[in-house]
């Protein structure tokens, strides 16, 4: 988690914003996936 946080704010603005984004879209799809398998 720490390391996530850090490896974000290394970013400048922009790269944040996507980044983030594609963190929720990664999730989004862990949790698909998992639903799916079970």
């Amino acid at each position: 988690m720490l390391i996530t946080i850090v490896i974000i704010f290394s970013f400048d603005n922009a790269s944040y914003a996507l980044q983030i984004n594609g963190m929720l879209l990664l999730k989004q799809k862990i949790t698909v996936s998992l639903a799916a398998n079970y």
